[in-house]
């Protein structure tokens, strides 16, 4: 019985405890800006003008979110007036939480057509990156067109389009034997 009484001490006094919310990541404190810069693929300021959210029926917060930004200084990589970066679907995946039509200083990594960044980067919004842009200087104007943009989905069109007709092919194939087989009369 004493047994009992204790275990439900236990439980009600658990319910009183002050809980913190905890994250999962920590992240150092961010370099001065000319250090990221040096390890960053591309370092560039611009305006979110599109975010693709993945959906379906199972969605995890690592799933990536790609966001399109219209560029408007480049300190570093691709030379193109828009550029697309992909970023983790929630700050519970290191994802950064972009908002449509603010702009922000992007620190990237990866590859010109595979831009990513995160929570850990030195990405944030331009209005709080007055310390960057003093340290980064002017920065380069973007030209007047070019992307980094090359869609994925256009090759799983194509494969989709290759075997659709491969099928088609092999049925007309196989009806045109059967017909061909059929003896007369039967």
């Amino acid at each position: 019985m004493s047994e009992i009484i204790l275990s439900l001490f236990i439980v009600v006094s658990l319910l009183f405890v002050n809980t913190a919310i905890v994250n999962a990541y920590s992240c150092a404190q961010p370099s001065p800006p000319k250090e990221p810069l040096e390890q960053s693929c591309a370092v560039f300021a611009g305006r979110v003008v599109d975010i693709d959210v993945p959906s379906g029926i199972v969605n995890s917060s690592a799933d990536p979110v790609k966001v399109t930004f219209e560029v408007s200084k480049i300190w570093k990589g691709p030379d193109y007036k828009t550029l697309v970066l992909t970023t983790a679907r929630d700050e519970a995946s290191c994802g950064y939480s972009f908002k449509q039509n603010e702009e922000y200083i992007i620190y990237a990594y990866g590859e010109e057509n595979k831009l990513s960044t995160d929570i850990c980067s030195r990405t944030r919004l331009l209005t709080n990156a007055q310390e960057d842009l003093q340290e980064l200087g002017e920065g380069n104007l973007p030209p007047n067109s070019g992307s980094n943009y090359t869609p994925q989905i256009y090759n799983f069109i194509l494969i989709i389009s290759i075997v659709g007709f491969a099928i088609a092919l092999i049925v007309i194939a196989v009806l045109i034997r059967k017909k061909r087989n059929k003896t007369p009369g039967s």
